[in-house]
């Protein structure tokens, strides 16, 4: 009803307000950081973006764009290389090993990128560019091998979904 869509809008109007404030505070009490690029060859000349990490930080699952063995230089329209899901740990240092392409779906000629790690690392929500762009499921098989991935029949719509955070 018309008065349930109005009451919905102004909880979520009074939230953004709320995190505004809460936004300008964080302002007030500025903090120091220092940004240090990602050892073990994970940072390259391409795009590398939505990295999620286990609980306890030793492992690391990204998207990258750079050119691989499955994708076969091939390009989207903004000319540049098709995504896929790289994967890495930690070895007994605490350096990053070296980074490899993850086997989920390998031979999907499309993007395939990250969302979240859940259940101990041994679950995973992906986005495939398939109708629009849809969440993806995928179960760890063993450290590089996961299950073909399933896509959320009761999510995913012929709108484009492009992430979920559970």
């Amino acid at each position: 009803s018309l008065h349930s869509y109005q009451k919905n809008q102004k909880k979520e109007i009074e939230n953004l307000i709320e995190q505004s404030k809460y936004a300008k505070h964080l302002c007030e009490i500025p903090q120091n950081y220092i940004l240090e690029k990602v050892n073990g060859g994970i940072n390259s000349e391409y795009s590398e973006h939505s990295p999620i990490t286990s609980m306890d930080g030793s492992t690391l699952v990204y998207t990258s764009r750079h050119p691989n063995d499955i994708n076969n230089d091939e390009q989207d329209n903004t000319g540049e290389y098709l995504e896929k899901i790289y994967y890495t740990t930690k070895n007994d240092s605490g350096d990053w090993n070296t980074p490899f392409l993850l086997d989920v779906n390998p031979t999907f000629q499309n993007h395939l990128a990250t969302m979240q790690l859940f259940d101990n690392a041994s679950k995973m929500l992906l986005y495939k560019s398939t109708h629009e762009g849809d969440i993806y499921y995928s179960e760890k098989v063993s450290d590089s091998v996961w299950s073909e991935p399933v896509p959320y029949s009761n999510i995913n719509s012929t709108q484009w979904e492009a992430d979920v955070y559970l």
